[in-house]
């Protein structure tokens, strides 16, 4: 199909188990795939092992498509004929092109193999064996293509292609394997190449944007990361630049990507200039992030909602003119600190003491405030108003 050459075959369950490996040869990136493989380990993996230890009778599933290289398959076609005592003949043509296309296939044992469509089917198989070995010649459909590790996004771009057909994409997948949204592949680089971010070891490869608590070592998760590099997208890009939404839908040049991807590196290297609990915690791998987490000491560019309320003021001001530089400098020098009383109601609430993510777009527009500039709309302004006004009412009760 297209330039894809495939083979269509069956596989018992205990070959599944045995053959079929994790998805990591996906990423040449150890924590990008270990994010994949953990995105195995939950509900629907459970579900799918229970599905099959209780259908008894009815228990199927369709084909699983695996991504298969090295080692030496080869191929053999058959010799077809018209069957005897049949009513029917085959034609010449239809002889010809069955000989092309049935045959045996035989692996020399040196093969990886990893499924690039039906990872939470193979993994539910997988756990349901480890209860109850009688399935282990239960058979499935499994449809082989050639995997080329000089190529993986043309694998990443089918993995992404197959799944998004058959179920909404996970965000963590979308991150670690998209070959056409751009601001995947971007964050993508980042932690892959970007120094400051692959060395520090400040992210967390979890498959959720938010951190835990607990967490005492990162800044960000890559999901959180990923939310980033769209809010540092320019708010009016450029005409050498896609609109935000084509960006992400549709495959940047590289020459744009690249662009995309060195203004984040400066804009993380500016916040390490200008911010000095960043200056702490980058050039010191020891340094505890949760001293800036504390609820007597909440620093805004430690918590996601507050990250992303700066980034998008940052981008605000480089629309009205600034430069990038500029931008951070001026904006480093406002109140970031989120427990004080001018925060309170806006992104702090003091009572529960907790967060108010809902408030972020009211966060960059009162950064914007704090350096005498107006919020992105006018409706923007007015909900900031709304807040300051129902804070100041709390306060002096």
């Amino acid at each position: 199909m297209a330039d894809w050459i495939y083979y269509v075959t069956t596989m018992k369950f205990q070959d599944i188990k045995d053959w079929i490996k994790k998805t990591e040869e996906v990423h040449s990136n150890k924590k990008l795939s270990d994010l994949i493989q953990r995105s195995l380990d939950g509900k629907r993996t459970d579900s799918i092992k229970n599905y099959l230890l209780s259908q008894e009778k009815e228990r199927f599933f369709n084909a699983i498509v695996v991504g298969i290289y090295q080692g030496e398959p080869q191929w053999a076609s058959l010799n077809i004929s018209s069957p005897e005592n049949a009513d029917f003949e085959i034609t010449e043509d239809q002889e010809i092109d069955m000989e092309r296309t049935i045959g045996l296939l035989k692996l020399s044992g040196d093969e990886k193999l990893f499924a690039i469509d039906g990872q939470h089917r193979v993994a539910g198989i997988k756990k349901a064996l480890s209860e109850d070995e009688s399935l282990i010649d239960e058979e499935i459909t499994v449809i082989f293509v050639a995997h080329d590790e000089e190529e993986r996004s043309r694998t990443r771009r089918l993995f992404t292609t197959l799944n998004s057909q058959a179920k909404k994409v996970d965000e963590v997948d979308i991150v670690a394997l998209h070959e056409d949204n751009g601001f995947a592949i971007v964050t993508r680089k980042l932690v892959d190449e970007f120094n400051l971010l692959s060395l520090s070891d400040r992210v967390d490869f979890r498959a959720s944007p938010a951190l835990p608590k607990t967490d005492r070592k990162h800044l960000t998760t890559v999901i959180g990361l990923y939310y980033l590099v769209q809010d540092s997208y320019p708010v009016s890009p450029p005409y050498n630049y896609l609109k935000k939404a084509e960006f992400k839908d549709t495959r940047p040049s590289d020459i744009l990507i690249n662009k995309v991807y060195e203004e984040n590196c400066l804009y993380r290297n500016l916040l390490v200039e200008f911010i000095p609990e960043y200056q702490n915690i980058f050039s010191n791998p020891e340094a505890d992030v949760s001293q800036y987490r504390s609820n007597d000491s909440m620093h805004l560019l430690f918590l996601s909602a507050g990250q992303r309320s700066f980034t998008s003021a940052v981008q605000v001001l480089v629309s009205r003119g600034l430069s990038l530089k500029e931008s951070v400098k001026i904006l480093s020098k406002t109140n970031l600190w989120i427990h004080s009383q001018e925060w309170h109601h806006i992104l702090w609430n003091p009572l529960q003491q907790r967060v108010i993510a809902a408030n972020r777009t009211s966060a960059e527009t009162f950064l914007l405030k704090q350096v005498g500039q107006e919020g992105r709309t006018k409706r923007n302004d007015q909900r900031l108003k709304e807040l300051i006004k129902n804070r100041d009412g709390q306060l002096s009760i």
